[in-house]
């Protein structure tokens, strides 16, 4: 028997719902406002809920708030599941405010809680073993935790193996909504990967399921997402289409965070259109609704709005988006900068500072590939080309499905 809360002052409407979910073993509790409501549910619950409904409205202070709270009186009361739940929540408004290290750890004490893999209690009694985990929060927070560690911190070995250990764990639950869930964040892992093919056939998945499950959050991430792999591909037309209808649904539901990502995409593919009054127009209402919920704002959105003060030849708009960008930028996004500042810069300079970023590392194929272009691009600014070196960095994008000559296009 499942019980539903009903917060409603339509008396009429509790009645109906009640008949109507009685014989499917759901009991409704119906109660007229919102302090009843709070009141009918015990305290870990309600602030868990309320952090659900504050990461959804896009106030990430107060969600991580209730989240914590939640998370402590559920441990004090021996309730591992919802102890995991609030955990999951905190961490996602914690990476949201740029705080993922901290974020990751709070999902791993998640994940500890769930799996109790050394409990004696499980040995003692195997009759318990659905009270010592539960699949769908499990494979939650694994996704979620493979996303953070691959696509945003660049250990993307480790991710990858979260993000299909997640999907192992969720075949156990038949929930198309919840698999295309786990489906988008493996997706992102796959682009950090070079692996675009498969990026494309989760995402491709993601949308399909959401859409069997009804489930609009999901359709706009899987768009989001689609739009990102047709981007990366340049086929820029198609990319429009599905973050615009990303943006179209985000603002129908009032989903500020996705509107915020689908902006900021928009932004980058009207620059590599040449649009620049669209791009400088998205880019700024990204930034904008970021700000307006106290985020900092993504790092992509300032260096489009660089590119497009450099195309326009206004050196001071292009200096301050340079120095934005650079503050705002994460680990995984250092190649990114490099190559955004590298026009900017005298070519030797440029050469240096790529040449830099390179010896540092670069896991991911694409950058690492775009990376290489941009150095070269730069040596032949200097008179010191290197058609080997050109000819490498072209090769590595073409077998990964990007288009060469949209990327020197961004590169000048």
């Amino acid at each position: 028997m499942v019980t539903a809360l009903l917060v409603d002052d339509d008396r009429d409407l509790a009645r109906l719902l009640g008949e109507y979910l009685g014989p499917h073993d759901v009991t409704v509790v119906h109660v007229e406002d919102g302090q009843a409501g709070l009141d009918a549910l015990d305290g870990a619950t309600a602030h868990a809920e309320l952090a659900e409904l504050e990461i959804g409205h896009g106030d990430v202070a107060a969600a991580r708030r209730y989240a914590l709270d939640a998370a402590r009186e559920a441990k004090a009361e021996a309730r591992p599941v919802l102890a995991a739940r609030a955990l999951r929540i905190a961490a996602s408004a914690l990476h949201t405010t740029g705080e993922t290290e901290e974020a990751c750890a709070r999902l791993r004490e998640a994940i500890a809680l769930l799996e109790r893999e050394a409990a004696p209690e499980r040995e003692a009694a195997p009759e318990r073993e659905a009270a010592l985990g539960d699949p769908t929060e499990l494979a939650h927070c694994l996704a979620l935790l493979g996303w953070m560690l691959g696509y945003v911190l660049g250990r993307n070995e480790e991710g990858i193996a979260l993000g299909r250990r997640a999907l192992e764990v969720a075949s156990r639950v038949d929930a198309p909504s919840f698999q295309a869930r786990l489906c988008g964040r493996l997706g992102a892992n796959l682009l950090r990967a070079g692996e675009w093919d498969a990026q494309l056939g989760t995402n491709l998945r993601d949308l399909g399921l959401s859409i069997l499950a009804g489930d609009v959050s999901g359709v706009v991430r899987a768009h989001i997402n689609l739009g990102n792999c047709y981007t990366n591909r340049g086929l820029l037309g198609l990319a429009r289409a599905h973050t615009e209808e990303a943006l179209r649904l985000s603002r129908a539901h009032g989903a500020a965070i996705p509107a915020l990502i689908a902006d900021n995409n928009l932004g980058l593919i009207a620059c590599d259109e040449g649009r620049l009054d669209d791009a400088e127009a998205h880019a700024r209402a990204s930034l904008a609704l970021a700000h307006a919920r106290g985020l900092e704002g993504s790092a992509e959105s300032w260096a489009t709005l660089a590119r497009v003060a450099r195309a326009r030849g206004d050196e001071a708009s292009t200096r301050e988006a340079l120095e934005r960008l650079r503050e705002a930028a994460h680990e995984a996004e250092r190649p990114l900068v490099a190559r955004v500042e590298a026009p900017s810069l005298a070519p030797d300079d440029a050469a240096k500072r790529l040449a830099n970023e390179l010896a540092r590392g670069i896991e991911d194929p694409y950058d690492r590939a775009a990376t290489e272009l941009a150095l070269a691009l730069a040596l032949r600014r200097a008179d010191r080309p290197d058609d080997a070196r050109e000819q490498a960095a072209i090769d590595a994008l073409r077998s990964l499905g990007a288009d060469p000559a949209l990327e020197r296009r961004r590169l000048r």
